[in-house]
């Protein structure tokens, strides 16, 4: 991402990542890549509920015009009393990007507490306990029948199990779901995305399936 990142500004591009699938499992230094902007869902690997999400926007985005227009981001907003003032400046910074209702007094504080959370647990400790956990499995892969990509170009966190054409993937998909091991079909592929709350015995069970499975 540092290299896209320093091509982008040569060919003055806007660098915009969208980091849901990684941010809070997998280390992630905004300041060493230089994105433009980051956006991530808050559901998946930040632990929080649907309808959130995060968002950091750079210098190049301070005047941009929102995609969602609403009173609470314009400028003054807080002064209820002036609210029928209505004025065409925004609020400062990124908070012209905040999405309407955004005083969730249910889902911000949930999303608060599993930010927290992810603080305390470290991405880069979830990143290593994640690669200690699937050590085997990604050994064994091949002698199982499936491709995995090598261990610099995927995460440990979330990765895929690809399957020959001949290969019959709905037969071990059944076997695996009878078995209570819930992986995600996509493709020719079984998508894997173990987490903290993960253990030995879960990744055993995997493997046990997929050997029952040749």
């Amino acid at each position: 991402l540092a290299q896209v990142g320093q091509r982008a500004r040569d060919a003055d591009a806007m660098f915009v990542v969208d980091g849901t699938q990684s941010i809070g499992a997998l280390p992630f230094d905004q300041q060493a890549i230089g994105a433009d902007a980051v956006i991530c869902a808050g559901y998946k690997w930040l632990l929080g509920p649907y309808s959130t999400g995060c968002a950091y926007f750079g210098a190049r985005f301070d005047d941009g015009v929102p995609l969602e227009e609403n009173w609470i981001t314009r400028a003054g907003s807080e002064n209820f009393g002036a609210l029928v003032d209505y004025v065409e400046d925004y609020q400062p910074g990124a908070v012209r990007y905040d999405v309407g209702e955004k005083s969730n007094f249910a889902l911000l504080p949930m999303l608060v507490a599993a930010l927290d959370q992810i603080v305390a647990w470290d991405p880069t400790e979830v990143q290593a306990y994640c690669r200690a956990l699937i050590k085997d499995l990604v050994a064994e892969a091949p002698d199982l029948g499936f491709m995995i990509e090598d261990d610099g170009w995927r995460g440990s966190h979330l990765f895929g199990l690809r399957a020959p054409p001949a290969r019959d993937l709905d037969r071990v998909y059944r076997m695996l779901q009878e078995a209570n091991v819930f992986v995600s079909r996509r493709g020719p592929a079984l998508r894997i995305a173990p987490n903290i709350y993960n253990d030995e015995q879960d990744i055993s069970a995997l493997r046990q399936v997929l050997r029952d499975a040749i």
